[in-house]
């Protein structure tokens, strides 16, 4: 799956386990700083809070699977509303969307079935 549909999937499935609606859309943005930290950190594919409603990924995040995908983008949605820490994060994943994330390969995984 491309990254925006990955996006767009696991957006419907956050804004259908929200009891509020969110004030925005959340956009992915290919980002150079990111890029930089990638290199150095080849784990690191994603992050938040450099602009505002917005993941920021790099070019890599488009060849990893799915599942890492999914993953990936469910703990950045953990940490746009449940805080900066990666335990929060994960935290808010689990206690709001009913979802744990397992790390696969140092990476966030969730499978694709969990969406469902």
């Amino acid at each position: 799956m491309t990254s925006r549909k990955v996006l767009q999937l696991v957006t419907r499935f956050v804004w259908s386990k929200m009891l509020f609606s969110p004030r925005n859309v959340v956009r992915l943005v290919y980002c150079s700083e990111l890029e930089v930290v990638h290199a150095s950190i080849p784990r690191v594919h994603a992050h938040v809070f450099h602009y505002p409603d917005t993941i920021c990924i790099v070019r890599d995040f488009d060849n990893l699977d799915d599942e890492h995908k999914i993953g990936i983008l469910l703990h950045e949605f953990g940490h746009l509303f449940g805080g900066q820490h990666d335990a929060d994060a994960d935290l808010w994943v689990e206690q709001v969307l009913g979802i744990d994330i397992e790390y696969v390969d140092t990476m966030q995984w969730v499978p694709l079935e969990a969406l469902a």
